[in-house]
């Protein structure tokens, strides 16, 4: 059965959503506000849909634990680096040094977990990720930067990237305890929420966000869009992926947001796609085939 594998590249497409959502909603409310929002709004959704389908809320301390520190480690820390970076040396170079990721996940995922993905599933990953870097590549730069600032962005990207990896570690840990995971996710974004507000309290970051959507509510239909496919749907199918897919190979299928963002953009914005991205493409799709078809 391939549920976790479908469940990586529909993540993917999700998470392609939500960047064009989270994008449009950043560009009226300022990305770290989007990030305020997004974790309670998910939350919300993830609760009602938890208490719609009959589940009980009881909370097993260890797998509870694991995936709380999961959500710290993965949306707080992961997160705030990544977006840290894309500040410091835009889209294009954070991508670029993100993509490094699932290499990360596959080698945590070895030493901690005892997975082994395979020659075949090796080269697939290796496939994708040359796919993912050619179309990084691809893109128009991200203008000058002092070499000081972008080494520093490098840096916060690599440490996003890690973030990401050290989470999806905590919560395949977490799965060993066969926890569902729509519960996984509710835990995840919960305790992302209740670290990151107190946090921005902290540093003078807070501010009133319904006084803040009053202001701006054409950026409430962009938000909105961005929760529901990114921290509500995106988040839960990243977990399905994990639970039953090696987790290095559902790291590798949840980073191909560049790839899938190519026809987006074609089909919404009508922007061209120039032969590298093609090629890149073409390599991914190849790549994914083999995770696909590693145990044939």
């Amino acid at each position: 059965m391939l549920l976790g594998e479908i469940a990586g590249i529909l993540t993917s497409l999700c998470w392609t959503f939500t960047a064009l959502f989270f994008t449009e909603a950043s560009k009226r409310l300022g990305p770290f506000q989007v990030n305020l929002i997004r974790l309670p709004g998910a939350f919300v959704l993830l609760f009602l849909s938890y208490v719609l389908v009959g589940k009980s809320l009881v909370f097993p301390p260890a797998p509870t634990l694991l995936l709380a520190l999961s959500g710290i480690v993965g949306l707080v820390l992961g997160d705030t680096c990544l977006f840290e970076s894309l500040v410091r040396i835009g889209a294009r170079r954070t991508l670029l040094v993100f993509s490094l990721s699932p290499g990360m996940t596959a080698v945590l995922a070895y030493l901690y977990l005892g997975e082994t993905i395979g020659r075949k599933g090796i080269l697939g990953i290796l496939l994708t990720l040359a796919g993912i870097v050619i179309v990084i590549s691809a893109r128009k730069g991200d203008g000058d930067a002092p070499r000081g600032r972008i080494w520093s962005g490098v840096f916060f990207a690599a440490l996003g990237g890690l973030g990401q990896a050290g989470g999806l570690i905590l919560a395949k840990q977490a799965f060993r305890y066969n926890v569902d995971p729509l519960f996984a996710t509710l835990i995840r974004i919960l305790a992302a929420a209740l670290t990151i507000w107190p946090a921005a309290a902290l540093i003078g970051k807070l501010t009133n966000p319904v006084r803040l959507l009053r202001r701006r509510l054409d950026a409430l239909p962009y938000l909105a869009g961005g929760i529901i496919l990114g921290p509500f749907v995106g988040i839960w199918l990243s977990l399905v992926s994990v639970k039953y897919a090696e987790t290095g190979v559902a790291a590798t299928l949840m980073s191909l947001m560049p790839i899938l963002v190519l026809p987006v953009e074609r089909i919404l914005y009508g922007t061209r796609v120039e032969w590298r991205g093609v090629t890149g493409a073409v390599l991914a799709v190849t790549g994914v085939a083999l995770l696909f078809l590693r145990g044939g």
